[in-house]
């Protein structure tokens, strides 16, 4: 799930997800931090680290997960993967 693949509306609510049809099913850890990481790309990187804190706690309350990773293990699973699909 990437940030261009969510229809919202004027208020930024999601209304639709496009290209459902794409999606496969992955560890719950790697949609968020396809989603987020597509979402922070505009964000500098020294204010990142505090948005993803605030995300995985959100995200960790709504969706108690016992294997869901704590936010510096996420940005290292985003950093990794960027590594990755750079190279």
């Amino acid at each position: 799930l990437w940030r261009d693949n969510l229809l919202v509306d004027a208020q930024n609510r999601w209304i639709y997800t496009v290209d459902v049809g794409a999606s496969r099913c992955d560890w719950p850890v790697f949609d968020f931090v396809r989603l987020v990481g597509s979402l922070l790309v505009s964000i500098e990187t020294e204010k990142q680290s505090n948005i993803w804190e605030q995300l995985v706690d959100v995200y960790r309350r709504e969706n108690p997960l016992d294997d869901f990773p704590k936010a510096h293990e996420i940005k290292l699973i985003h950093e990794a993967s960027t590594a990755i699909s750079i190279g």
